[in-house]
C-alpha cells in the first residue's frame, strides 16, 4: 500500500513530458492536471506564505534591509496585521491577467515578492549581502510542499523523491515508457503511458502468441506459448524492422545501464508501474523481466498497475504464479469498485494475475468494509457468468471509477484508516 503513493509522480511527471507529442489529449490532460493542483491545496494558503515571508526575513543578514524592501510594500509587517495584508493583496493582484494566468506557485512567488517590493525594485538584480532577490523565493518555494495537503496528490508527486531520467516516445502508436530513479532507496522504475476507454476494451479483444519465457522451468500449468492481449503484447514482444529487437530488449538494456549508473555495478530494485492502458503493458513487461536470469536485481521485479483490465491466458496466469512463488515478482493490482475497465476483456480464455486491492469510497460503507479487512484477493477465477453479472452491476453504479485522481484519493482514504486503526484510532479519519 506505501508504494502506491509514489504512483502519482510517475503518472504526472510522465505525462507532462509526453503529452508534447500527443497535442490532442493535451487540453484534457491539463484540465484533469490543474482538478488535482485545486483537489491538491491546502486550505489556508496564506498561512503558508505567511511562514515562506517569515523564514525568509529571518534569512536576510540584516533586519534593517529587509525592513527597507517591506516598508517599500503599500502593505508591510510594519503597519497591518500579515494574514490581513497578504490577503488584501491577493484580491488586488487577482485582478490582473498575468496573475490569472499564472500557476499556483508562480502565484504566490508574485505574491511574496510584491510583499517586499521587489517587483518595484530596479530589474537589475541586487546581489548586496542581505538583499532579498527572485531567485531566494524561487529557492524557498521550491523546498516548501506545505501548499499541498498531506496524502494529496501534488504533495505525493513532491515527496517521493523520484527522478525522470530516461524517456521513450518515438510515435504515438508506439508503447511510450519511462524510467524513474530513486537514489535513496536504489530502486529503477519503469512507467508505462497508455490510456484506453471502455469501448477499446470491448472492441480490442484479440491475443497474440507468444513463446513461454519460462518454458524450460518445472511448474504445473507449464506450456510452451503463452496468449497475450494482442493490444498490450505486438507493439511490446514484436522484433522492429528498423532496430531488429523488440521494444522490451530496448527495455531491458536501458534498466540494465541506468541501474548499474545508480549502483556502480551493484545490484538494483526494479519497479513497474501503468494505469489503464499503460498498467497491462506493466504486466506484461514484469512477466518478462522477472523471467529474465541476466538482469540481477536486488529483490524481486515488483509491479503496480491502476484500473488494468487483463492480459493474458491461464498460461499465462500459470507462469506468473510461479514467478512470485520463486520470489522474483510481485503484482499489487489496485481497482476501484464499480470500476468496470478492469472487468474486461470478458471473453473465455482471459484470466487476471496477481494481488488484487480493491479500493472502495471514503464514505460510512467504505470504512466500514475496511476496518475489518483490506479487500484483498488472489488470481480470482470467477465464472463467465460471474464476470458478466459483476459488469452489468457495475455500469449501474459506475462514476468515474477508473479516474486517475479517484483512485488516488480511495487509495491515500484507505492507508490513513486502516493506520488510524492500528493506534487505536486515536488519528481516526
Amino acid at each position: 500500500m506505501m508504494q502506491g503513493k509514489s504512483f502519482s509522480l510517475f503518472w504526472v511527471s510522465f505525462q507532462l513530458s509526453t503529452h508534447q507529442y500527443h497535442s490532442h489529449r493535451t487540453n484534457s490532460f491539463l484540465k484533469e492536471f490543474n482538478n488535482w493542483v485545486e483537489d491538491s491545496k491546502v486550505k489556508q494558503l496564506d498561512k503558508v506564505t505567511e511562514d515562506i515571508i517569515k523564514s525568509l526575513r529571518k534569512e536576510c543578514c540584516t533586519d534593517r534591509q529587509v525592513r527597507r524592501l517591506s516598508n517599500s510594500s503599500p502593505s508591510s509587517l510594519e503597519r497591518a496585521d500579515m494574514s490581513k495584508a497578504l490577503s488584501s493583496r491577493r484580491l488586488s493582484m487577482a485582478k490582473r491577467d498575468s496573475f490569472q494566468d499564472a500557476t499556483l506557485l508562480q502565484q504566490e512567488k508574485m505574491l511574496i515578492a510584491d510583499h517586499f517590493g521587489i517587483n518595484r525594485r530596479s530589474s537589475r538584480a541586487d546581489s548586496s549581502k542581505g538583499a532579498l532577490t527572485e531567485s531566494m523565493i524561487e529557492r524557498k518555494l521550491e523546498k516548501s510542499n506545505d501548499y499541498f495537503e498531506e496524502g494529496s496528490n501534488l504533495r505525493n508527486l513532491l515527496d517521493s523523491g523520484l527522478e525522470v531520467v530516461w524517456m521513450a516516445d518515438r510515435h504515438p502508436d508506439d508503447v511510450t515508457w519511462a524510467v524513474c530513479i530513486n537514489r535513496e532507496t536504489v530502486t529503477v522504475t519503469l512507467v508505462f503511458q497508455g490510456q484506453e476507454g471502455l469501448f477499446g476494451l470491448l472492441k480490442d479483444t484479440s491475443m497474440s502468441s507468444y513463446p513461454n519465457s519460462i518454458m524450460n522451468e518445472d511448474y504445473e500449468g507449464n506450456s510452451e506459448l503463452i496468449n497475450l492481449r494482442s493490444k498490450v503484447s505486438d507493439e511490446m514482444l514484436r522484433v522492429r524492422r528498423d532496430t531488429k529487437r523488440s521494444t522490451l530488449d530496448e527495455i531491458k538494456e536501458k534498466i540494465s545501464l541506468i541501474g548499474n549508473e545508480l549502483t556502480g555495478g551493484g545490484r538494483f530494485h526494479l519497479s513497474i508501474t501503468g494505469n489503464s492502458l499503460g498498467g497491462g503493458l506493466a504486466t506484461v513487461a514484469g512477466y518478462f523481466l522477472a523471467s529474465d536470469s541476466r538482469l540481477e536485481l536486488a529483490s524481486a521485479v515488483r509491479v503496480f498497475t491502476f484500473s488494468a483490465g487483463r492480459v493474458g491466458c491461464q498460461a499465462f496466469q500459470q507462469g506468473f504464479k510461479h514467478l512470485e512463488e520463486t520470489g522474483r515478482l510481485q503484482l499489487a493490482r489496485f481497482t476501484n469498485a464499480a470500476d468496470i475497465k478492469t472487468l474486461l476483456p470478458i471473453q473465455d480464455g482471459y484470466k487476471h494475475t496477481g494481488m488484487q486491492i480493491r479500493l472502495h469510497k471514503a464514505d460510512r460503507a467504505g470504512r466500514q468494509r475496511a476496518r475489518s479487512a483490506l479487500d484483498v484477493t488472489y488470481n480470482s477465477n470467477e465464472s463467465r457468468l460471474g464476470m458478466i453479472f459483476h459488469f452489468l452491476l457495475n455500469i449501474v453504479s459506475a462514476s468515474r471509477t477508473s479516474n486517475v485522481s479517484e483512485y488516488q484519493h480511495r487509495l491515500n482514504s484507505t492507508r490513513e484508516y486502516r493506520l488510524a486503526l492500528g493506534d487505536g484510532g486515536k488519528t481516526m479519519i
